[in-house]
């Protein structure tokens, strides 16, 4: 029998953790987030503790950095939808596990578009 970890041990973050967490980097409160992004704060509150995800996924979360950018503490879209691991945007503190050394990695990110995503619940 292995010791060793598997990946799937690993707490995965969902978009309202994230949503969370880039509002609390912002220093914003519900009120103050739910407002900037057009939202009430019951909506945005379900959508932090998961109950249900925004209609506009991608629109939400460029939404959301827009705010956050506006906040003097931006995070990106791409963060908030899982598609960006880490970023030098925003304090080490929001990322869930150390980042590989960067100058062994050789990355490209291509812009996404809405076209792209598509939110399928389970």
């Amino acid at each position: 029998m292995s010791t060793a970890e598997s990946f799937d041990e690993f707490p995965e973050w969902t978009f309202g953790d994230r949503l969370r967490k880039a509002r609390r980097h912002a220093g914003m409160s519900q009120a103050e987030m739910a407002t900037a992004i057009g939202a009430s704060t019951a909506r945005l509150s379900n959508w932090e503790a998961g109950y249900n995800l925004p209609r506009d996924l991608v629109g939400t979360a460029e939404a959301v950095a827009s705010a956050t950018a506006d906040a003097g503490h931006p995070v990106p879209a791409g963060w908030l939808l899982g598609l960006i691991l880490r970023s030098r945007c925003f304090s080490p503190e929001l990322t869930l596990v150390p980042a590989p050394d960067e100058s062994q990695m050789e990355l490209e990110f291509e812009p996404i578009s809405r076209d792209h995503l598509r939110v399928v619940h389970p």
